[in-house]
């Protein structure tokens, strides 16, 4: 990703006023090191030592062998570049470019502590210069402090408000630091300056995938490619993004572009192994993932992929070691916590730190296994989005429920909580608690208690609907979690369930209005607003319990029914997410569930069939 900003880099120095003098004649044979041609960089280096040789002035010096260094860095010899600049630095230790350049060589060597403390000099020797501020902030990123780095590339944007790469990479950190639209307004700006920038292009299409701009994110990806079309990591990002949209066959195609041009691409592997498992192909997606934790087992994808095939095949066991990897992603799910982890024994009066990731689904999900932790006597601090702290507080009276209103990270996050002796991320308590299908709940009554006076209250306002009253949720997830194949419109499911004789309340979370307006013009039924748009969980989940029944789509209405005890079905796409199985109507996690499941994608009619048939079962309804 870096080789070709070092390139240009190294292009756009030795910029001296040519002239008859030594510095004169070093800046005029700058051309010559950067011409294409090996033979024609080959004369220039020779020059320049010639030079060298009959000048031994200290700045002279330095300036030719900075040259020098510059011309190999673009090339990759890093020990030459190495020589090279630490010549000029014994020369004149204050020359800013050297040390810049050193710095540089030391970056692309990995040698991130010595870089940094060159890129530190070089900036104090030339503070105005928004290129070291750039390369010291990359030096930053690549240690994965993201918010220091940010801070380097903004001021470098106050120096040069137009340089490209500081806005490329602005954009990166902030991606990394999960502030997605941030990072698409940072990266359009970078590919606005430098149209013909493809790794702008290119990050910024991984930016729009987050914000769940599919057309954005396909013109960004055919942008880059069109401008790096022998890049395979373009044609990967390209195949993921046709995958998410459905487009099997041609993802197909893009990855096969990529592996030809790099037949032992890790990130090729990762592709076709989710391509596979969204295909229903799992054997041919395990071979591919075990293929590319083969080809970089330092890679978390790689093991990450592998462990959601594994359980979503039920798998547990192995599963959940490979699904681990997530701690190590970046941007990743899973917070920093400096304190000895949890090791999976629960010990009676151990105060343990137990703090959410992911979404607000996932939060539900891995809380099924709160209740071991409780009845072992642990003594729980539970640390989850403030949006579910009354329903959990109801639920654990004797934990600790620690609201976050994701204001705080890092030090002020750790500083807001109460004292405990270990942690462990909620992803992490199947790990211990979930080993074998033995270990999950085997009732049905949820572990999560609605307010019963809300759910009084909610009967008494839905008491003038006649007949059963069914709630409804149609759209689940974002393009990045494969929203658009688990939803369906709010029509197609009023058609699917309109002779049951049922009245519907909407569950559906976000904005509405629209889908509530048009499907009535369409159906001619109207649906109970309930908690359109963004109402609080908690009263959510009291308006679930005053239901007659749900349908709902995989989402986190799916895991709150579940969660509560309540019989709800789940509308299930041919390529589910591994929370809801491979196959089977049940769900491991929550046995209150009914799981109706799609055999073509696209296609949810037989699906709303087998849901209206519960319906008419559970309710008397004469539906047909």
């Amino acid at each position: 990703m870096l080789k070709s900003l070092w390139r240009e880099v190294a292009g756009r120095r030795g910029t001296a006023q040519t002239g008859v003098d030594p510095a004169g004649q070093l800046a005029a044979l700058a051309p010559g090191l950067r011409h294409a041609e090996a033979d024609e960089r080959a004369r220039g280096r020779q020059a320049v030592q010639d030079l060298l040789a009959a000048h031994l002035a200290p700045s002279i010096q330095a300036d030719g062998h900075a040259l020098l260094g510059d011309e190999a860095l673009a090339q990759g010899r890093l020990a030459e570049a190495e020589a090279s600049y630490r010549t000029a630095l014994s020369a004149r230790p204050e020359h800013a470019r050297a040390q810049e350049g050193l710095g540089l060589t030391l970056l692309q060597a990995r040698r991130l502590d010595d870089a940094f403390l060159h890129l530190e000099m070089a900036h104090r020797l030339d503070p105005m210069n928004a290129d070291i501020l750039v390369h010291w902030g990359l030096v930053e990123l690549e240690m994965g402090n993201y918010e220091l780095a940010s801070t380097r590339f903004a001021r470098a944007i106050e120096r040069a408000p137009a340089n490209p790469h500081a806005w490329l990479n602005l954009g990166l950190a902030s991606f990394k630091l999960g502030q997605f639209p941030i990072s698409v307004s940072q990266l359009e700006r970078s590919v606005e300056l430098r149209p013909d920038l493809a790794l702008a292009w290119s990050n910024l299409a991984l930016a729009r995938r987050q914000v769940d701009d599919l057309d954005g994110a396909m013109t960004a990806a055919r942008t880059a490619l069109a401008l790096r079309p022998n890049q395979s990591r373009l044609s990967v990002i390209l195949g993921d993004l046709l995958a998410d949209a459905g487009e099997f066959e041609a993802s197909d195609a893009a990855f096969a572009r990529a592996e030809s041009l790099d037949p032992s691409s890790a990130q090729v592997a990762i592709g076709r192994g989710k391509l596979r498992m969204s295909q229903g192909r799992l054997t041919e997606s395990e071979t591919a993932f075990r293929l590319a934790m083969a080809r970089d087992p330092a890679n978390p994808e790689c093991a990450g992929g592998l462990g959601q095939l594994l359980l979503l095949q039920g798998r547990w066991a192995e599963g959940w070691e490979h699904y681990e990897a997530r701690r190590r992603t970046v941007p990743g799910p899973v917070r920093h916590v400096p304190a000895a982890d949890w090791s999976g024994h629960p010990q009676r009066g151990e105060r343990l730190l137990v703090h959410a990731e992911q979404g607000l689904g996932d939060i539900i999900l891995f809380g099924t296994c709160l209740p071991d932790l409780v009845e072992a006597g642990v003594d729980c601090v539970i640390d989850l989005p403030a949006r579910l702290a009354p329903l959990f507080r109801r639920s654990f009276p004797e934990a600790t429920i620690c609201p976050d209103d994701g204001r705080r990270n890092g030090d002020a996050w750790l500083a807001s909580l109460p004292p405990f002796d270990r942690h462990v991320p909620m992803g992490t308590l199947p790990r211990w608690l979930r080993q074998g299908d033995a270990q999950f709940p085997s009732h049905a009554r949820g572990y999560l208690r609605a307010d019963p006076l809300a759910v009084a209250r909610w009967r008494e306002q839905l008491a003038d609907l006649p007949g059963p009253r069914i709630g409804l949720s149609w759209r689940g997830g974002l393009l990045a979690t494969a929203g658009r194949q688990r939803s369906l419109s709010l029509v197609s499911m009023l058609e699917g369930l309109r002779h049951t004789g049922a009245n519907f309340v909407c569950l559906q979370y976000g904005d509405v209005g629209r889908d509530l307006a048009e499907a009535e013009a369409a159906t001619g039924i109207r649906v109970h607003p309930g908690l359109s748009g963004y109402g609080d969980l908690d009263d959510m989940a009291a308006l679930n319990g005053a239901l007659d029944g749900i349908v709902t789509v995989c989402s986190t209405q799916a895991h709150l029914c579940g969660a509560l005890g309540l019989d709800a079905s789940v509308l299930v796409p041919v390529n589910p997410n591994w929370r809801y199985g491979a196959s089977g109507s049940r769900m491991a996690w929550y046995p209150s569930l009914t799981l109706m499941r799609q055999t073509d994608a696209g296609e949810w009619s037989a699906v709303l069939a087998q849901a209206a048939q519960a319906i008419a079962q559970r309710c008397g309804s004469r539906g047909s």
